[in-house]
């Protein structure tokens, strides 16, 4: 039978972010289903023009999420303490994003715009890169090298002699190259894991 040794590497790898994702949430309510799309749709327009007045290309605006679901108003009867739901309308949530390189000045244009387009939307920030292949490749190799040291150790200490590697098992639960920080400086955007 033969014996198997099983680690798990881990890597955390700083990098300088160098693009910038500007997030916007517009929610729009309307008892009537097509004035809810209307108002979502001139409210993603409205948001597009102010984007391309301050120099972006409205083309970079792109959907993440669009939903449009009906809403209800819970009441209790105060004399049966009965719960009952009565439609109020129709919620029409557009999340929406714009990338571009990170730049404060540019930020500053580009909240100034959505600040100013009378949209009214929820925003957030996140700093991550461009080429994410290479990052992830990079710390792909950390941590696969950080397995192979622990391995290393454990087999010494156990007394018994490391062989080839059997099987690598490489997975990723969630990868997001993103980080929230307002420093433009270098900042942690990923712990990768391998087992």
């Amino acid at each position: 039978m033969d014996r198997i040794l099983t680690v798990t590497g881990l890597a955390k790898l700083s990098v300088a972010p160098d693009t910038i994702v500007l997030w916007m949430n517009t929610q729009y309510k309307n008892e009537d289903y097509d004035e809810a799309m209307r108002l979502s749709a001139e409210g993603t327009e409205t948001l597009r023009a102010a984007l391309e007045a301050a120099g972006f290309d409205g083309a970079e605006l792109k959907t993440a999420d669009f939903n449009i679901n009906p809403e209800y108003e819970g009441r209790q009867d105060t004399m049966t303490g009965a719960y009952s739901r009565r439609f109020i309308g129709y919620c029409a949530c557009h999340r929406m994003k714009i990338t571009f390189p990170a730049e404060n000045a540019l930020l500053g244009k580009a909240l100034a715009a959505v600040m100013s387009s009378g949209a009214a939307p929820e925003f957030g920030i996140n700093y991550t890169v461009k080429d994410t292949e290479s990052v992830k490749n990079e710390l792909i190799k950390k941590a696969v090298a950080d397995s192979r040291k622990k391995a290393e150790i454990l087999a010494e200490a156990a007394g018994v002699r490391l062989g080839p590697i059997a099987s690598i098992n490489y997975s990723w639960s969630s990868l997001e190259l993103v980080s929230n920080r307002m420093s433009m400086d270098s900042v942690p955007l990923m712990v990768a894991k391998t087992a």
